[in-house]
């Protein structure tokens, strides 16, 4: 099967380049977005608003949900070292915690599937293993972006930081195969 776009070489981005290049976009979609245009238009234009604004509250849920795991960890070991835990799950917490898990590995194995068939097995295995990354540079920029929203609504100029890019990366792709656009 071929493919219809360049295979680009895979990106050594570096963490602290990627959290300031993802709170510029979830400040400004996200929380700049909200505050200047609003929530008006119909049930469309308000269900695309709300997928664009999604990054401070996917930050929020994801910065929770590592706190659980770790809480839960931490109950665990509690429970393996005989010290009765504090509270314990009730039956819908424990379906809740395994439906989650369930849709978890359902998106991983997807993730793996679809790297996989492009860019092969050792690539689908990293990005998999790239997905707690991605969600802790989610968490980061989440919480650097509302602290420069913050600011800019004290009164405080934006300062917009601007990533520091060496080359385009279709600068650098295999040029051997031909560039065939879908429209």
């Amino acid at each position: 099967m071929a493919r219809w776009w360049p295979r680009a070489p895979i990106s050594r981005a570096r963490l602290d380049e990627a959290v300031p290049q993802k709170a510029r976009w979830v400040r400004g979609i996200g929380l700049q977005g909200w505050d200047r245009l609003g929530w008006e238009g119909g049930l469309a234009e308000n269900w695309m608003r709300l997928r664009d604004r999604r990054g401070p509250l996917a930050a929020l849920v994801l910065a929770c949900g590592y706190a659980f795991f770790m809480l839960a960890g931490l109950m665990y070991l509690l429970g393996a070292f005989g010290i009765e835990r504090p509270w314990k799950a009730d039956p819908l917490l424990s379906w809740l915690v395994i439906a989650n898990l369930a849709s978890f590995l359902w998106r991983a194995l997807l993730r793996f599937a679809f790297t996989t068939r492009d860019y092969g097995v050792a690539e689908g295995l990293r990005a998999v293993l790239r997905i707690p990354l991605a969600n802790v540079i989610a968490i980061m920029s989440g919480r650097r972006a509302l602290m420069a929203y913050v600011r800019s609504l004290r009164g405080n100029a934006p300062h917009w930081e601007k990533t520091r890019h060496e080359r385009h990366p279709a600068a650098s792709a295999d040029r051997s195969e031909p560039v065939r656009l879908m429209l």
